[in-house]
């Protein structure tokens, strides 16, 4: 289903309520409203059981127009580095300091 302008492929924006348009917003509502109407005789069913069993193949996935991205490579470890030593304070002097009050 296409929601937007006939003779193009511009996206809908500054929609009055919703902003930019995008599949869960104004289309997924026009799809429901859409299938709650068509199916309101229609009673909940199973699903028909094929007529040929199952195969399971192999999935590849491809894009519309053959472009296959390769998947990003993981992250590299981090380097480890030496612990650096922590910064000390000069050493306290030893000697003890008398002061005297002059005067």
């Amino acid at each position: 289903m296409w929601v937007g302008y006939r003779s193009s492929n511009k996206p809908l924006e500054n929609v009055e309520g919703f902003g930019a348009v995008y599949g869960g917003t104004l289309p997924a509502m026009i799809w429901k409203d859409f299938m709650t109407t068509a199916l309101t005789r229609i009673g909940p069913h199973d699903w028909p059981e094929p007529k040929r069993p199952m195969v399971f193949r192999p999935f590849t996935p491809t894009t519309s127009f053959g472009y296959n991205p390769a998947p990003p490579a993981p992250p590299a470890a981090p380097e480890k580095t030496p612990a650096k030593k922590p910064k000390t304070s000069p050493p306290a002097p030893t000697t003890p300091v008398i002061i005297v009050p002059q005067g």
